[in-house]
């Protein structure tokens, strides 16, 4: 067949789909050749033909390899949507994909490093913002989605009516996870993950240019930061991951060191909890107070790679947040290899609003502490003032930290180690 007679049946195919109209979003214009404009997009995508996918999938449906486009597509009555190794899935304007935010669906995208899967724009010239999200929701837990690569999304997902879903993946559900994938130039977050979602793995996830208004890539509800796995990295200088304090965190586990810092208002533990902070964390605390109730907290840092307790302002200052708040503890808070700086505001550190960077019970572990630039004291406890010497060898305290010790007795005593 020439090569004149191949393109005709091709633009006869493209127009007779279009005259059909095909896909919730009825468009003249032909699929984009826009490979080169994510920068994990390893395959040109040049797309003759393409297959659309339904607005409502009431029964399990496989779509590519190949070219595909979506509209606003819902899953729906228990059926999985699975895109096959090797497709790319164009969005139109506004697109998104619900899996089990009302009723079950689940939605399966396992790629392979050969024949990753591309979610993007429909756009000749794609933007952030052209297309909404991924919505994993809480009845589609066996959604799945591995060797991906996600970009141009992030508007205002509509799927739900809420005006907080802002992010081109958006987990509720206990998902089975995401795994080796990118999410690039989304209008903002990259990926959201709300409290109690429980998402299974979230590991080897590379992020690049998100959140076009300052947003950080990863929005994360506080009892989800245990979920947050290895190998997350980050391309701009200026990411962090937010973490959210609507809810405190309930669950024990560990958080993992990640290659950027950990940004909170404040944060509540409770419920028995014991969080771990692995070494090489930075917690950046914008006014608030970490507040363990009836909880503990352990820093797992090291000489090398100590966890850093500070200020989330470009320009801290003595007192630019609160302090960590021990109450009716739960085992025998251990900080090892920390440092706590620019503390002391006095805001959400027990009702009383100590003035200090620690306030805690007698039996606090110190090992390589320091506490510097406090608007305050060093640390207060329950106990005697006298009895505070052994602490002096493992804390060490900044010029300016006065008293070292504040102490709960009647005589409200004070105590600076020699």
């Amino acid at each position: 067949m020439n090569t004149r007679l191949r393109y005709s049946l091709a633009s006869t195919v493209v127009v007779s789909l279009l005259a059909l109209g095909c896909g919730s979003d009825s468009s003249s214009e032909s699929p984009p050749n826009n490979a080169d404009g994510g920068a994990d997009a390893t395959v040109a995508v040049a797309c003759p033909t393409y297959t659309d996918i339904p607005a409502s999938v009431e029964a399990n449906l496989s779509v590519g390899p190949g070219c595909v486009r979506a509209g606003q597509t819902r899953i729906k009555k228990g059926a999985v949507l699975t895109v096959v190794p090797g497709t790319t899935v164009f969005f139109t304007a506004g697109g998104f994909i619900d899996a089990g935010e009302n009723e079950p669906g689940t939605l399966v995208a396992v790629g392979t490093a050969d024949k990753p899967i591309r979610f993007t724009s429909f756009a000749a010239s794609p933007q952030a913002g052209d297309w909404q999200c991924l919505f994993l929701g809480k009845n589609g837990v066996d959604s799945d989605l591995q060797f991906v690569n996600v970009e141009y999304g992030g508007a205002l997902c509509k799927v739900n009516g809420s005006p907080d879903n802002l992010s081109s993946i958006i987990v509720v559900g206990g998902i089975r996870g995401i795994k080796n994938a990118s999410v690039s130039d989304s209008l903002s977050h990259g990926i959201k993950i709300t409290d109690k979602a429980g998402i299974r793995a979230f590991e080897n996830v590379k992020f690049s240019r998100n959140g076009k208004n300052g947003e950080p890539s990863i929005w994360v509800g506080a009892n989800e930061v245990i979920r947050l796995g290895a190998g997350l990295t980050f391309d701009d200088a200026d990411e962090y991951i937010k973490i959210d304090d609507t809810f405190p965190a309930k669950e024990s586990g560990t958080w993992l060191r990640q290659a950027v810092p950990l940004r909170l208002a404040k944060l509540a533990i409770h419920d028995s909890a014991e969080i771990t902070i692995a070494a090489g964390n930075k917690i950046q605390v914008a006014g608030g107070t970490i507040e363990v109730f009836q909880a503990n907290l352990v820093t797992a840092g090291t000489a090398d790679a100590p966890v850093v307790f500070t200020s989330a302002n470009a320009s801290p200052q003595k007192g630019d947040w609160g302090c960590i708040y021990f109450a009716n503890g739960k085992g025998i808070p251990s900080l090892k290899h920390t440092i706590i700086e620019y503390a002391g505001n006095g805001n959400g550190c027990s009702g009383a609003k100590y003035k200090v960077a620690i306030a805690g019970p007698d039996n606090l572990a110190f090992d390589n502490v320091q506490i510097r630039n406090i608007d305050g004291a060093g640390i207060r406890t329950s106990k005697d003032c006298t009895m505070h010497g052994p602490w002096c060898a493992a804390v060490m305290f900044g010029a300016g930290v006065t008293p070292h010790f504040q102490c709960g007795n009647a005589s409200q005593m004070t105590y600076t180690c020699p």
